[in-house]
């Protein structure tokens, strides 16, 4: 799954310093429901939910909260992209500054799969997470995700 074809501008936040976990969490469900149509509430409280039984801050920088719900139609995924970093609880102890939530139907257990594969690659590469933080905007972000997708295609044999 290419992380830059299930974001849009929209469901991409650059702003999200000083928030915290449970703020960044919400204004991602927000962001998102917006971007795709979906219900906030029913999202929210998946996410929220998934996130109470263990914290999704994966280390490296990054967080992926996710939930499975049957409230969406297809799997959607929103960023927050923080310079200043969040407490996210997660399990290296630091910070997290890329927070992409990751919701799907219950039944899209491939590609709900492939999208949270994805983005913990991101994470094992510091200069791909350095990068989207020097973004400014959301289309970089979208142009950078797809670079990184891109190389990841060619060293995977072009998956």
């Amino acid at each position: 799954m290419e992380l830059h074809q299930a974001l849009t501008e929209k469901s991409i936040w650059l702003g999200a310093a000083g928030a915290s976990k449970w703020k960044v969490l919400e204004t991602l469900v927000q962001r998102l429901a917006a971007a795709c149509g979906e219900s906030v509430d029913e999202i929210l409280g998946a996410v929220i939910e998934r996130e109470k039984r263990s914290s999704t801050g994966v280390g490296g920088g990054i967080a992926i909260p996710h939930a499975r719900t049957d409230c969406v139609s297809k799997v959607d995924v929103a960023l927050a992209v923080s310079p200043a970093g969040i407490d996210f609880d997660s399990l290296d102890g630091k910070p997290c500054h890329l927070v992409f939530l990751v919701v799907a139907p219950t039944d899209a257990s491939t590609r709900y799969l492939d999208a949270l594969a994805s983005i913990a690659s991101i994470g094992v590469n510091p200069a791909h997470v350095d990068g989207l933080l020097r973004c400014t905007s959301a289309a970089q972000v979208l142009e950078r995700l797809h670079a990184i997708n891109g190389k990841h295609r060619t060293a995977h044999g072009g998956r």
